[in-house]
């Protein structure tokens, strides 16, 4: 059963299982070439972005418009796409994507104390946070494809929008901590260098999500720039 069951397939894939066929390496590498190629339109969502997280209560909307522009500019029409598609995610999804930022964090945040909780204790209970640590786990290798998934499948339940990504995680585990590793390298080596690499760092980070869950629904390597 695909793992979208209940729901479409992400753009552009065809109704097939999820096969991790392109390496994480592989993706970064489309990514970067991709946000290179687009630096322009991606580098000004990017710091509407910055701004827009700053009152906190468009921080959900604005990234759903970052992780709009990404998918658009991996479609067919990517070419001819400008950073105002960043503008039109906003506002598609200026409502639903608090709805999603609420759960995820909320589900994060119990995992996160109840960690901590059982870590704190003596006794048998003390050995919950074994299962506990794997499910805090799990929730972090869903962040990687949860907010492409939300774009793609915009018709989904947010329940159904978890159930999927946490499909892509237990379909390729090592892909997932491939990827999670190398993105985590790039982020944290944006924020040491600071300055100009945040203009565009977090809309890379976007683009390299996207593109992952691109290539794992359609068990292909991610297209370049200029074969969209």
């Amino acid at each position: 059963m695909p793992f979208w069951a209940n729901g479409s397939p992400a753009r552009g894939t065809r109704d097939e299982e999820p096969v991790a066929q392109a390496s994480a390496l592989a993706v970064w590498i489309a990514a970067a070439r991709l946000t290179f190629h687009r630096i322009g339109a991606l580098m000004i969502a990017n710091v509407i972005w910055w701004g827009l997280t700053l009152p906190v209560i468009t921080w959900p909307p604005a990234t759903a418009g970052l992780y709009h522009l990404a998918w658009a500019l991996r479609g067919p029409e990517g070419e001819t796409t400008t950073w105002r598609a960043f503008w039109v995610g906003f506002r598609a999804y200026l409502w639903r994507s608090w709805g999603l930022m609420a759960a995820d964090l909320a589900l994060g945040g119990v995992l996160t104390i109840g960690l901590l909780f059982y870590l704190a204790r003596s006794g048998p209970v003390y050995w919950l946070w074994v299962p506990t640590a794997w499910f805090l786990a799990l929730w972090l290798g869903v962040q990687l494809y949860l907010w492409p998934l939300f774009i793609s499948q915009p018709e989904a339940s947010l329940a159904l929008l978890f159930r999927n990504a946490l499909a892509l995680v237990l379909h390729a585990p090592g892909f997932t901590v491939a990827l999670a590793a190398l993105l985590g390298a790039t982020a944290l080596i944006g924020l040491i260098l600071a300055g100009p690499v945040l203009l565009i760092l977090v809309a890379f980070l976007a683009v390299a999500q996207t593109m992952a869950v691109d290539s794992l629904t359609r068990g292909t390597t991610p297209a370049r720039p200029g074969d969209v």
